[in-house]
């Protein structure tokens, strides 16, 4: 459903980083996270790793791992015609499960000390269940800098909604980018004589 050549690390990037503002929004210690934290012991070279380090999460016991996804939302309804439509978000709960999967095998495997949280979108800006729950968890009104008197008109966006909106925000940011890339990259090749895929054109 997408081209092999796009640049979709830059829309993940995006993303990324619209998340970690809105947690440091929240008050939270958050770092991104290197390839220690995966590996069990000192001598494993192993090169996995997430995306973010929070600490001070509400109703987390440990520093929690964050690993965010974005999944195109038009992904397997080729394959799927005659079966029922998606629910709204299918592909992202599908790939955040994918993900929890991976990470709680390897959090046990090695007895490492961390949480962990999926927060993955769709490219149409659906939001999986994970991601959902999460953004509820760090814009509790309870543990929120900002989670008082919301109902002032004249107050900036409740947090829940300014976490909404900034994510929402970013993953067209990231859309526009991975464009921006592709159509630079097209224009580069055909100038030299290429198709978009790097293959000489033919005569």
């Amino acid at each position: 459903m997408r081209c092999k050549f796009a640049y979709t690390i830059r829309r993940h990037n995006t993303v990324q980083h619209a998340l970690q503002d809105q947690l440091r929004e929240a008050g939270l210690n958050v770092d991104r996270a290197t390839v220690h934290e995966l590996r069990s012991s000192p001598s494993d070279r192993s090169q996995k790793q997430a995306d973010l380090l929070v600490r001070g999460l509400p109703g987390g016991t440990a520093e929690t791992l964050i690993d965010v996804g974005v999944r195109h939302s038009l992904i397997g309804i080729h394959i799927n015609l005659n079966k029922p439509e998606k629910s709204r978000g299918a592909n992202a709960n599908d790939y955040a499960r994918r993900k929890d999967r991976r990470y709680k095998r390897l959090l046990e495997s090695a007895a490492l000390p961390y949480d962990y949280s999926s927060f993955v979108v769709e490219t149409y800006g659906a939001w999986g269940n994970s991601a959902i729950s999460f953004r509820d968890r760090v814009c509790n009104p309870e543990t929120h800098p900002r989670g008082v008197a919301d109902h002032n008109a004249w107050n900036n966006p409740d947090p829940k909604r300014s976490f909404t909106l900034a994510i929402a925000f970013a993953i067209q940011r990231g859309n526009i980018r991975m464009i921006q890339r592709a159509a630079a990259r097209r224009a580069s090749n055909r100038r030299s004589g290429l198709y978009s895929s790097g293959l000489r054109a033919a005569g």
